[in-house]
């Protein structure tokens, strides 16, 4: 026969909510914390079941800490050994790259080289041309030096020619006759001397002194049976740059 629930089972369903659910590592926390109840069997040395799971849980949770703590030290050497072949790698990357760039450059910069080292071989040659050149013109130019000199002295010590008759004559043989031209300035000192000349000479009445415009002053050309002695100072200074420049 039907009977109205009692106001207790009304107020315990009144009273009921839902409960959360608890995770796995709430669960453990929470059996960890319970009080253990034993009854009169459990005192004389039986454990309960809810105690036997509870040292059960424990036991694999020391192991999943013990197997992280693994997996840790897994990882940070993985890590350490990554680092390693990495920094390997780098070097050796290094190196090749370093090797490979100086081929690079021998190869790029060698036709570069080559271009240098003709350049230097033609600067050298260049050089040497430009000496050789050089040197001729220096020694033009103290034949010209000498040549101004020669002329000035004579301007100014007219009594050179003299000394150019006596060398002239000093290299011929005895002959009847000698025919000496000179510059018509020369012939003209000359005459003053003519005595003396021919004296100093030893070929008295033997010496004929000429003008000739075509002669510088200085010079003289010395005519004889044989031929000729030129003396002129032209002929000197070319003979002069002939030896400076051919021969010196």
């Amino acid at each position: 026969m039907w009977r109205m629930p009692s106001r207790t089972s009304c107020v315990w369903h009144g009273n009921w909510k839902p409960q959360a659910r608890l995770s796995l590592a709430e669960k453990v926390e929470r059996m960890s914390s319970s009080r253990i109840l034993v009854d009169t069997e459990s005192r004389q040395g039986h454990v309960t079941p809810y105690c036997i799971r509870e040292v059960t849980c424990t036991g694999k949770r020391n192991e999943l800490e013990e197997s992280l703590k693994q997996a840790e030290e897994i990882l940070k050497k993985a890590r350490s050994e990554k680092e390693s072949i990495e920094m390997q790698a780098y070097n050796q990357g290094l190196e090749q790259g370093q090797a490979q760039g100086q081929k690079m450059a021998i190869k790029r910069l060698g036709p570069l080289f080559d271009t240098f080292r003709s350049a230097i071989d033609e600067l050298a040659r260049m050089r040497g041309d430009i000496l050789d050149q050089n040197q001729k013109q220096l020694l033009q130019l103290v034949v010209l030096i000498a040549e101004k000199i020669v002329h000035r002295s004579i301007q100014i010590h007219p009594d050179i020619v003299l000394d150019t008759v006596r060398a002239a004559c000093s290299h011929l043989m005895e002959t009847d006759e000698i025919r000496v031209r000179l510059h018509p300035s020369d012939f003209e000192y000359i005459r003053e001397i003519e005595k003396i000349i021919s004296l100093s000479l030893s070929r008295e009445n033997s010496v004929t002194f000429v003008e000739d415009l075509s002669i510088e002053r200085g010079g003289v050309i010395i005519e004889t049976e044989f031929g000729e002695i030129d003396a002129s100072i032209r002929s000197q200074i070319e003979h002069l740059q002939d030896i400076v420049l051919n021969n010196g």
